[in-house]
């Protein structure tokens, strides 16, 4: 009978566990992050192995937030209104621009500097290795963004496959 409610306890314990990738993701030309796993080399680029939906167009939206101090805070939220259909790209070989910015105080305000940019060139990786995670219970191993238990179950390795 003990054997049993011990199986029984691991069954019911593990029922409750999740699995969590860390996997990559890379941003497209089209400004729409995918992970890597969805991509393939076609030439120069890498693009999406199927076809997916995106926005082309956006409306910028005021939303207000009550900010601290009874100041009157907001932020711009960007609505899609017009979208297309088809396979999202990102060249391998690609120019990296880099914006450098110096926060500024002014009394009790702080605000960022505009960008100054710098061009870089730049290869996409064609190969990306991330972590397998597992839910658990325990307190020792845990996300520290969540609280979450979590335990390192593998390492990933994804090569992009050259496409069909």
């Amino acid at each position: 009978m003990k054997t049993l409610l011990a199986v029984g306890l691991l069954i019911t314990s593990s029922a409750f566990a999740k699995i969590i990738s860390e996997e990559p993701s890379i941003l497209t030309t089209q400004e729409v992050k995918v992970k890597v796993s969805n991509f393939c080399i076609a030439g120069d680029k890498v693009e999406t192995k199927t076809a997916v939906s995106y926005c082309t167009e956006y409306n910028k939206v005021w939303v207000r937030d009550n900010g601290a101090g009874g100041r009157s805070d907001g932020h711009w939220n960007y609505e899609c209104v017009a979208s297309e259909f088809g396979k999202l790209s990102h060249p391998i070989k690609y120019t990296k621009a880099t914006c450098h910015r110096e926060l500024i105080r002014e009394g009790d305000d702080k605000y960022l500097s505009p960008c100054t940019f710098t061009y870089a060139p730049a290869t996409l990786a064609t190969s990306y290795t991330f972590n397998i995670y597992k839910t658990t219970r325990s307190q020792t191993d845990y996300d520290v963004m969540t609280g979450q238990g979590l335990r390192k179950i593998k390492t990933k390795t994804v090569n992009l496959p050259v496409c069909n």
